[in-house]
């Protein structure tokens, strides 16, 4: 079942239970998003429980001027703009939940509604997860082939919600230190963008 526009208390409640301590948004930036664009904040639950959150922000976005998280998540929204960017997407932590799809499953059904609404770009930035233990393991040489070897899991989210939706999807190269303080990636992160143009398919 999906939510549009959940309360604060289940955004809160999600929020400690899908991201580390440090990297949970704080209750007033989760109430900020709410009054800013309610309508973007989607919660997908299965037998009760909320498993996947995506938050969708009307903003004015220049792609060239993104080089870090801080970068577009202080741009403020505008409800005028035909593009989008992810604010937040997160599946549950815990084993029982991994491997459900669920972030997929939510991603699919915003593309779609933004697609619906007038959107005709969604961006986001990701960061590259796992690359730290795939480096270490010599899964991978280099950020460069982490990318080759398609191993970013939030890229194969974005991936899978475009073909879904009949979109075209690119990423950028790695941008070095997008998210500093995300030691699995080394705060390394990419933009990726899903074109819903259909001309453009």
């Amino acid at each position: 079942m999906i939510t549009q526009e959940p309360s604060l208390d289940r955004l809160t409640s999600f929020e400690k239970a899908s991201w580390p301590e440090h990297e949970q948004a704080s209750t007033s930036d989760l109430q900020q998003r709410l009054n800013a664009f309610p309508e973007g904040v989607f919660i997908l639950s299965d037998n009760g429980t909320d498993v996947a959150q995506v938050t969708l922000s009307p903003k004015n976005i220049v792609l060239e001027d993104i080089t870090s998280f801080e970068r577009m998540r202080d741009l403020p929204v505008n409800r005028e703009s035909t593009s989008a960017w992810v604010t937040n997407l997160a599946a549950r932590t815990g084993e029982e939940f991994r491997g459900k799809g669920y972030a997929r499953t939510l991603l699919t059904e915003v593309v779609r509604w933004a697609n619906r609404n007038g959107i005709n770009m969604i961006a986001a930035g990701v960061t590259c997860a796992g690359y730290a233990k795939l480096l270490k393991s010599g899964e991978v040489t280099s950020i460069e082939d982490y990318l080759a070897q398609n191993r970013n899991p939030a890229l194969k989210t974005f991936q899978s919600a475009a073909k879904a939706n009949g979109c075209q999807c690119w990423h950028s190269t790695a941008l070095a230190n997008y998210w500093e303080i995300d030691e699995d990636s080394h705060g390394y992160g990419v933009l990726v963008v899903i074109d819903l143009r259909k001309e453009n398919v």
